[in-house]
């Protein structure tokens, strides 16, 4: 059967086709070190690729979401402390109010101060996180919790725990419930100015001293819960970052290649190319004489 010049030619460019794809594919193998086409050419792999970088974007969100609770923890750690340190500031007030060597004066001025230090600790009770939301809101963190109408200071958040998303199913608490701490701190504080105005001394040492430390015991437990809340979270992340570098580790072993090979696969694809090209050249000769005779 007579073969024609068409068909000729088709299956010469066929051939060029074919070899030039297969060397463009071993080029980008060495430019890039990764496997082409894994699709067709290692389903399997591909398959791993496609179900470990899932679970890689899925680990890595968890990532962030742990980044956001070590800010909520750690800013609420940092106005829990400057918290207690206003009680404890507090408490010496009074232990030096309740001295008999205090004169009224100086009792005077020290009730001055314990009402900058109310104004202080309503500020810190509507702390915010570095996103905005208030830290000792709850879950309605939107609007600033507490408001101070002398004498007292009113929560009007609620007590739900926030909590974030770590892990596959797995859920951290973030939040400080504080609504109780704080207005009881702050009437405490009320109480201690009244009886520095009133040179009550007995109620300073029966009733205010001992309140005060009943604050600062408070205040002490909330500082280490959110302390142990922080190592928690140190801890999910260290193991995300584990699971991400294993992840990152699989996904290269299936994409990557085998550089030595790789140039092995690359000069036959590029003997093989020229070989076609080569081949061609010649054929396209052959069928011009036989249209010239």
């Amino acid at each position: 059967m007579r073969i024609s010049s068409q068909q000729q030619y088709d299956r010469y460019t066929g051939d060029i086709r074919r070899a030039q794809l297969r060397y463009f594919e071993a080029q980008a193998e060495i430019t890039t070190g990764k496997r082409q086409d894994l699709l067709k050419n290692d389903p399997a792999a591909a398959s791993t690729v496609i179900r470990t970088s899932s679970l890689k974007t899925a680990t890595t969100q968890y990532d962030k979401n742990l980044r956001a609770a070590k800010d909520y923890i750690g800013n609420s750690e940092t106005a829990l402390q400057e918290t207690n340190g206003l009680m404890k500031k507090a408490y010496e007030l009074a232990m030096r109010g309740a001295n008999t060597s205090t004169d009224q004066n100086a009792r005077d001025a020290m009730a001055v101060e314990v009402d900058q230090l109310q104004k202080r600790l309503a500020e810190l009770g509507n702390a915010r996180g570095a996103s905005g939301q208030y830290l000792f809101a709850g879950q309605d963190n939107e609007t600033a919790p507490f408001t101070q109408t002398p004498p007292t200071l009113t929560f009007g958040g609620d007590n739900n725990a926030v909590r974030v998303e770590v892990g596959p199913n797995n859920a951290a608490t973030v939040n400080t419930q504080g609504s109780s701490q704080f207005t009881d701190a702050y009437a405490r504080l009320e109480t201690l100015k009244n009886s520095l105005r009133g040179g009550n001394l007995s109620a300073m040492s029966g009733q205010d001293i001992p309140a005060l430390q009943n604050s600062m015991n408070s205040f002490r437990v909330s500082i280490g819960e959110a302390g142990s809340r922080m190592a928690l979270v140190k801890e999910y992340e260290s193991q995300n970052q584990r699971r991400i570098d294993e992840f990152t580790t699989r996904i290269a072993d299936a994409e990557e290649v085998d550089i030595a090979e790789a140039m092995v696969r690359y000069q036959q694809a590029e003997t093989a190319y020229t070989a076609a090209m080569q081949v061609a050249g010649q054929g396209f000769k052959l069928s011009l004489m036989d249209f010239i005779r």
